[in-house]
């Protein structure tokens, strides 16, 4: 439990450790705000409704059946061709499980990776195509080894 905990922690460190070690701009593309209806995500100043799917390939298919957004890797080279096709991009930030070595307990470990993510969002957080940041992917819980 306690290292489910841990990463739980984690991702919700990360997300405010992206506003306050990086200086966030608003951005003229993206925001959240509050109406009279609710929350609501925008783009470009209107309401946002995701529609998209994962990968990298084909996202000239993806945009011509009506996709708007994809998940794709933090790599400048998938966000210029999403951008092509007017698509979203959440980010896939490469946060490693236990799966791949990750020891939890290790607070070097756990800070290397940190600053890691932390270099990718300031690399790429000012590309139009930016729209969400994924900590991971399927991060790893194996019982047991609390």
């Amino acid at each position: 439990m306690k290292r489910l905990f841990l990463r739980a922690l984690l991702a919700v460190s990360i997300a405010y450790v992206l506003e306050a070690e990086i200086d966030m701009q608003e951005s003229s593309h993206r925001a959240i705000e509050r109406r009279e209806t609710g929350w609501h995500l925008l783009r470009e100043g209107e309401p946002f409704f995701v529609t998209g799917a994962f990968g990298e390939y084909r996202m000239d298919l993806l945009a011509e059946y009506g996709g708007n957004a994809v998940r794709a890797s933090a790599r400048r080279e998938s966000l210029d061709e999403a951008g092509r096709h007017g698509l979203a991009v959440m980010v896939n930030l490469p946060a490693r499980g236990e799966r791949s070595g990750l020891d939890w307990d290790d607070l070097e470990q756990v800070a290397a990776q940190k600053e890691r993510i932390l270099e990718i969002v300031a690399e790429l957080m000012d590309h139009p195509a930016v729209m969400f940041w994924s900590v991971g992917n399927e991060l790893d819980y194996i019982p047991g080894r609390d």
